[in-house]
């Protein structure tokens, strides 16, 4: 059962050993021996596995705009939506508080007022607002509530962990236009998988071993060879959390359920009735299913396993060129007007004028 030949003809060899009988059942995911002998027997499935995808999985490269990750645009777009309408309420409050009528221009003063108490800032303008202007007040600090600690969660939770990307398709649609790696030839997979991709490698067949077989996949995925590696479901999370840095489960990938059943002589009817008949109790045990998660990782995923990343200038690269512009803006437009206005006097006193200037 270790040697990958085994697999050269399964139903054969399992039929030849029940029929010499030196075994009694042969546990099995191969159907093929029902269709090809009719002296044999199944008992109940003691467990249902499918095949699904293994894809590459990269740590992905920093994004300038991870900070505004928290929320979606939509909502990005309702906050700027916001900031103009509370930047009109507040310009109406002041045209009502004072007997002058506040210039166009004052606008955008008031929508400055409006994003900054938004942003947990000034908000002293208010106070000059009437009466009434006191309860739209105590909606922004409500609004500014919610919205400072939901945005301070997520972020946080973004800042702090992993970010990967995933090489490979991520759908049974993808997967159809998917080069795909198996491994185990001559088991139910070399037929059904081809159903469901675009072309299908099998490894080289002087492979001795399965650890080897396994090592093939894994290095075919990443150099880009094929897709995706398509294995049963519980060779494939086992094979994930060992490689959990470099292999990702797409959840959208399961094809062809897998019975594994027990395959008796049919003269051992009685005994499979009573192999068939406890396999259902166990089925509903918890035994059963810590028997499931310990040997076969079911239940189990690297996402659970995986702690928080400590904050690096990659994660904050957002933050701080979000600063650094508007410093630098507030730095140089000044210097360029000073120097432009300097200019533009030194023109308007002419030659002599600007050098009589310059000696005082």
């Amino acid at each position: 059962m270790n040697d990958p030949t085994f697999y050269t003809n399964m139903s054969v060899v399992q039929h030849e050993y029940l029929a010499n009988y030196s075994v009694d059942l042969f546990s099995t995911i191969d159907s093929s021996i029902i269709a090809q002998y009719d002296d044999v027997i199944t008992t109940q499935a003691m467990y249902t596995q499918w095949y699904i995808g293994m894809v590459k999985k990269t740590v992905a490269a920093s994004d300038v705009f991870l900070i505004f990750s928290p929320f979606t645009r939509r909502l990005w777009l309702s906050l700027l939506a916001t900031i103009i309408v509370g930047g009109i309420v507040l310009y109406l409050l002041i045209i009502i508080s004072r007997d002058e009528k506040p210039k166009v221009v004052d606008y955008f003063y008031y929508l400055y007022h409006v994003a900054a108490s938004i942003l947990g800032g000034d908000e002293y303008e208010f106070y000059s607002a009437p009466p009434v202007g006191r309860l739209f007040r105590l909606t922004i600090l409500f609004f500014v509530v919610v919205i400072v600690s939901t945005y301070t969660a997520n972020l946080a939770a973004i800042l702090t962990r992993p970010q990967y990307s995933y090489g490979g398709p991520l759908t049974l649609e993808d997967l159809q236009s998917s080069v795909a790696c198996f491994r185990i030839p001559r088991t139910p997979g070399e037929w059904i998988v081809p159903k469901f991709v675009s072309d299908m490698l099998l490894p080289p067949s002087d492979i001795p071993t399965f650890a080897l077989l396994y090592a093939w996949g894994r290095q075919m995925l990443q150099d880009g060879e094929c897709d995706v590696i398509i294995e049963l479901e519980g060779n494939a999370i086992l094979e994930s959390l060992n490689y959990c840095d470099s292999m990702y489960l797409p959840p959208g990938i399961r094809l062809a359920p897998i019975p594994l059943f027990n395959v008796l002589r049919k003269e051992d009817a009685e005994l499979e009735r009573f192999i068939s008949l406890n396999i259902l109790v166990v089925l509903q045990s918890p035994e059963y299913m810590s028997i499931l998660s310990n040997n076969l990782g079911i239940g189990k995923s690297c996402s659970k396993s995986g702690g928080t990343n400590k904050i690096d200038v990659d994660q904050m690269a957002g933050t701080l060129s979000h600063c650094d512009i508007p410093i630098l803006f507030e730095c140089v437009a000044p210097m360029s007007i000073d120097i432009m206005y300097v200019q533009g006097y030194s023109l308007c006193l002419g030659p002599s004028q600007s050098s009589l200037s310059s000696q005082h």
